[in-house]
């Protein structure tokens, strides 16, 4: 439990920011740390971070509590297989995470309290090695950090951001493989196409707004050139 964490294993960073730049902030630590995990409040919270740093090209998985089963088997591999450097998570989903050799831990949002906070923290820093905790904090936040600093047994000023401070770590993605959660179905198929689709749109971004206008009515457009009961329908009112 969390009790067995030591936050004495871990680099402890308070960085005092605002909400603007907050995504990019956390994306760049994470491309310095290497192997990363990021910790939002809410399921929305994740979602919206991930769209943000799919923009930014980064390489993350999310995971979260309104993810199907398999959806979040596939995404746990993909982070402990190496094949993404991030994991965007929220606590609930992350009580499962079992991964060696995470580097940094960075809270996005701040957790409930001292025990969620090491909890989070003892993501990284495991089998004897050390690791980074970043936490983001607004300034409406600094009260909560003080009392989750005072009920963890830390004492750490509160910063402005140092990037430069931090140990840089090479993070080598690992090469795709042929898993049990891909090509077995139709999904996995999808999956490859919309991987190359958002390639193609963290190069060209407009090409997202193409591809919305793409989806509708596929099947009705066959249908419509096919259609040949208008002739005999008005043929038929001659008596």
């Amino acid at each position: 439990g969390p009790e067995e964490v030591s936050m004495d294993s871990m680099q402890h960073f308070f960085w005092k920011i605002n909400s603007r730049g907050k995504a990019e902030l956390a994306s760049y630590i994470a491309e310095k740390c290497g192997r990363s995990i990021i910790f939002c409040r809410t399921r929305a919270g994740v979602n919206r971070l991930g769209d943000e740093m799919s923009e930014m090209d980064s390489s993350f998985t999310t995971l979260h509590g309104g993810m199907k089963q398999k959806q979040r088997d596939r995404s746990m591999h993909k982070f402990s297989a190496g094949q993404a450097r991030v994991l965007i998570a929220t606590d609930v989903a992350s009580r499962g995470i079992d991964v060696d050799d995470v580097n940094c831990v960075i809270h996005f949002d701040p957790p409930d309290d001292g025990k969620a906070y090491k909890h989070r923290s003892g993501r990284t820093a495991r089998a004897g090695s050390t690791g980074t905790v970043v936490s983001l904090v607004l300034r409406s936040q600094n009260r909560k950090y003080k009392r989750i600093q005072e009920e963890v047994g830390i004492r750490c000023k509160f910063t402005d951001p140092e990037p430069e401070a931090l140990e840089e770590r090479e993070f080598v993605p690992a090469p795709p493989e042929k898993s049990k959660f891909r090509g077995k179905t139709r999904k996995g198929h999808s999956n490859k196409k919309r991987a190359r689709r958002s390639r193609k749109s963290s190069t060209f971004r407009s090409s997202k707004q193409g591809s919305n206008r793409r989806n509708g009515r596929r099947k009705g457009k066959g249908k419509r050139n096919n259609r040949s009961r208008g002739g005999p329908k008005r043929a038929k009112p001659r008596n």
